[in-house]
């Protein structure tokens, strides 16, 4: 391949390639070596060459992707208000069914811990997930 052939715009994204290429240590330059070029180099590119190949993407901007990264947070303040409403709530269940259990509602008292524990247990795991991903 004669690359004196080649745009000239062309010439700088293989090059580009390639310093992307060995920035990660390969030996030769690949397909994704030349796309994160043509990425990095000219934001109106990507564009272009996605609606050339009939690809269609929703692109977010900026603001719009911190919106939805807050809106993901398990630290709202609706949900920080369920949890001090729901928790307490939960071990009140606890206490109610294991009083059951006493009195001789056997059914009745394991099924109310396990509904409450069932609950604590979802939430803590879902907000060690979401503490785990950041």
């Amino acid at each position: 391949m004669d690359i004196n052939k080649l745009t000239i715009k062309t010439q700088e994204i293989i090059s580009l390639g390639q310093q992307v290429a060995m920035n990660l240590g390969h030996q030769s330059i690949e397909t994704g070596h030349i796309l994160k070029a043509i990425l990095n180099n000219d934001k109106d590119v990507t564009p272009y060459l996605l609606n050339d190949l009939k690809v269609s993407i929703g692109l977010e901007l900026e603001e719009n992707i911190e919106k939805i990264e807050n809106s993901k947070n398990e630290w709202t303040l609706k949900r920080t208000f369920s949890r001090i409403i729901f928790y307490p709530f939960a071990i009140f269940i606890i206490c109610f069914a294991i009083y059951g259990i006493y009195q001789g509602t056997v059914t009745r008292g394991i099924f109310g811990i396990f509904i409450a524990i069932a609950y604590l247990y979802t939430d803590i795991k879902i907000i060690r997930k979401k503490s785990e991903d950041f």
